[in-house]
């Protein structure tokens, strides 16, 4: 496990890793738990009041190679995905007030579900 282990960032990507070894798991014809998961025989996933330390820690340790191999997708700001769209121009003034809490708001990364309803793609 990591020097400093992140609880909430292991969760994030704890139901990452189960979403994505689900969606392999149908898509293939194998059983996403048992074939593809890396924790699904471990006590931790499913049987938790069970588990022990070794198995919390282990499946601690797995889930963060897991999220290593499998980088979360990194999508545009507000503002690439619109200019790339056509809807502000690449020429424009942002030094008024108003115009100006727009354009920091713009700089906020879209999130996943809101992109991934959008059809909009990650970036390479």
């Amino acid at each position: 496990m990591s020097e400093k282990f992140d609880f909430v960032q292991t969760m994030k990507d704890w139901r990452r890793m189960c979403k994505f070894c689900s969606d392999e798991g149908t898509a293939d014809g194998r059983h996403g738990c048992v074939d593809v998961c890396p924790i699904g025989h471990n006590n931790a996933c499913g049987n938790i009041e069970n588990a022990t330390d070794r198995d919390i820690e282990e499946a601690a340790r797995a889930i963060e190679k897991w999220a290593e191999d499998h980088p979360e997708p990194s999508y545009p700001t507000w503002m690439e995905w619109l200019t790339e769209m056509g809807a502000i121009p690449k020429a424009i003034s942002w030094d008024e007030p108003l115009v100006e809490a727009v354009y920091d708001a713009l700089q906020e990364r879209i999130p996943a579900e809101i992109a991934e309803k959008l059809e909009i793609e990650p970036k390479a």
